[in-house]
């Protein structure tokens, strides 16, 4: 029994051991890696990218769609992607909003072994106000006798097991809910999982991890809000990509917009183009509010503009209506910051200056398209707005539309909560007034209620 307990103590000794000089091996690694990519001369990254392409043509093919860029500060973020692809660990991507972490991740698994296999996307943050037994069904799936309503009583599989030997890249990934992080935790370290609810034998896959997000994880993790292991195994600060804001790699704003309009011209038949002085005018806007998805929304409403007045060429004038300054975007948040908080004021500032066409706001606020989660967040607003100001639909509408916006779009906004003050009194006897909620993000649901409470004595 001695001898069993030595060699026991003697194994434990060994792997920490190992571990240890793997923990240096790790940090000098990054060392390396950091030092490598900041020191390289813009002529060595260029040559680096060129053999990379050689090596990986689908790289090539790849620069011309949806990796878009040649300022240094991009091709570093490529000198870093391309490596990546080719490995099985986690990684995550930082960046601002609209700055293209989701192409990015796509690029990855396009470079990557499992190219052919399975791809997606899941935006934790379109689910951050949902049921939290939602969530993990749509992540776990669920097993024959769950019990929910409107879900296959055999079961349903979740995206990991659709995803068994591909890529999963999880947006937005400091938007899932703890217990979430903890059960996700188990299939990023290999182990197996159950479904969300259900019976079912366990579940192991075989999945690729990228994650990403646009705000500061380590502070999160700090704040105690985000699981320190699941940051550890995401890649912590050692496997962090990180894609710089549009602002910092103007350069490639001329090779961006050109690229938005011939995508434009390719969808409508068109044939416009883009001025020097035009591309001059972009360059020097901020792109505070989107970055590349802000330059998309604005080439195609630009191209919408000129098509109206018959010109081929987007000129100045075309993009004067859509450049707001600051003064004029501090002006509408002061009308309404007393009712809407920091995020909501956020997509008003973009529903308005889209002229509330809600595909193009979506797109520039980064949710996946058709995924109609701005529509369900305008719901919301509109309900809080009809709250705020005791039922008055024109008042409510002002709220939410500012003070200079087209009539026209006004009553658009007016006949829109009409429809939902409609369905307030039609479905709040019925069978149908849960369906009042669907959708709906929870901080919301206080105001259906309270409408509900108003149109038809419900509570």
């Amino acid at each position: 029994m001695a001898e069993k307990d030595e060699r026991i103590s003697q194994n434990i000794k060994e792997l920490e051991s190992v571990n240890t000089k793997l923990a240096a091996a790790k940090k000098e690694l990054d060392s390396y890696w950091k030092r490598e990519y900041e020191i390289e001369s813009d002529s060595v990254l260029v040559e680096k990218i060129q053999s990379y392409e050689k090596t990986y043509p689908k790289l090539k093919e790849l620069r011309n769609t949806i990796c878009i860029g040649d300022s240094p500060s991009f091709l570093r973020v490529l000198r870093q992607v391309v490596p990546q692809s080719q490995m099985s660990i986690p990684s995550w991507i930082y960046g601002e909003s609209g700055v293209g972490k989701t192409a990015l991740a796509r690029i990855i698994h396009t470079l990557s072994p499992r190219s052919e296999r399975p791809f997606q996307a899941f935006a934790a943050s379109e689910f951050a106000a949902a049921d939290q037994m939602f969530v993990l069904g749509k992540l776990f799936g669920y097993g024959p006798g769950h019990g929910i309503r409107g879900i296959d009583k055999n079961g349903q599989k979740g995206i990991l097991e659709g995803c068994d030997s591909g890529t999963l890249f999880i947006d937005d990934v400091d938007a899932l809910p703890a217990e979430t992080q903890a059960q996700l935790l188990r299939v990023v370290d290999g182990m197996s999982f159950h479904p969300a609810a259900g019976n079912a034998q366990s579940i192991t896959v075989d999945v690729r991890f990228l994650f990403a997000t646009h705000v500061d994880l380590e502070q999160r993790v700090k704040d105690g809000v985000f699981r320190k292991d699941l940051f550890r195994r995401m890649g912590a600060s050692y496997n962090k990509i990180e894609i710089p804001a549009l602002r910092d790699r103007k350069s490639d704003i001329p090779l961006l917009a050109r690229h938005f309009v011939k995508n434009y011209n390719k969808r409508f038949n068109a044939n416009f183009h883009v001025t020097d002085e035009t591309l001059n005018m972009l360059m020097n806007h901020d792109y505070m509010e989107g970055n590349i998805a802000e330059l998309s929304v604005l080439i195609e409403l630009a191209c919408e503009n000129a098509r109206i007045d018959g010109d081929l060429n987007l000129s100045e004038k075309h993009f004067s209506r859509l450049l707001q300054t600051s003064a004029e975007q501090d002006r509408d948040s002061d009308f309404s910051s007393s009712l809407f908080n920091e995020k909501e004021m956020k997509e008003l500032v973009i529903l308005r200056k889209n002229n509330f066409r809600m595909q193009i706001s979506e797109e520039e606020l980064g949710f996946n398209r058709d995924s109609k989660t701005l529509s369900h967040h305008l719901r919301g607003m509109c309900l809080k707005a009809l709250v705020h100001t005791q039922w008055h639909i024109e008042e409510a509408s002002s709220h939410l539309t500012g003070d200079d916006l087209n009539p026209k779009i006004q009553k658009t906004i007016e006949h829109r909560i009409e429809g939902y003050i409609n369905n307030l009194t039609l479905k709040g006897n019925t069978e149908e007034k849960q369906s009042l909620y669907k959708n709906l993000p929870k901080e919301y649901h206080a105001f259906v209620d309270q409408g509900l409470e108003h149109y038809n004595g419900n509570s």
